[in-house]
């Protein structure tokens, strides 16, 4: 998928549908499954979006996980201060 089709909104299903997937997948354990989505995200945007995204790809698989498990999420706080601080 080129970037300009590749839209923050389909991303973020994408990602979504790729964390789920990745939630069957037993015989793969955290860092495993987290590697796995990314491959497989980056396959499905294309790797132009990919590299634009990052940052919010990763922060929003980590948001999923940790919703996941009951953790409870502080909206308040900044949680991802190095969004666009990227090098």
């Amino acid at each position: 998928m080129d970037s300009s089709v590749a839209t923050t909104g389909n991303i973020v299903e994408i990602i979504v549908s790729m964390v789920e997937e990745c939630e069957n997948i037993v015989n793969l354990k955290g860092a495993d499954k987290k590697a796995y989505a990314l491959n497989s995200i980056k396959s499905a945007i294309g790797e132009k979006a990919y590299n634009e995204h990052y940052f919010l790809i990763g922060g929003i698989i980590e948001l999923l996980i940790s919703i996941s498990k009951g953790r409870k999420i502080k909206i308040n706080k900044k949680i991802f201060c190095c969004l666009y601080n990227r090098v």
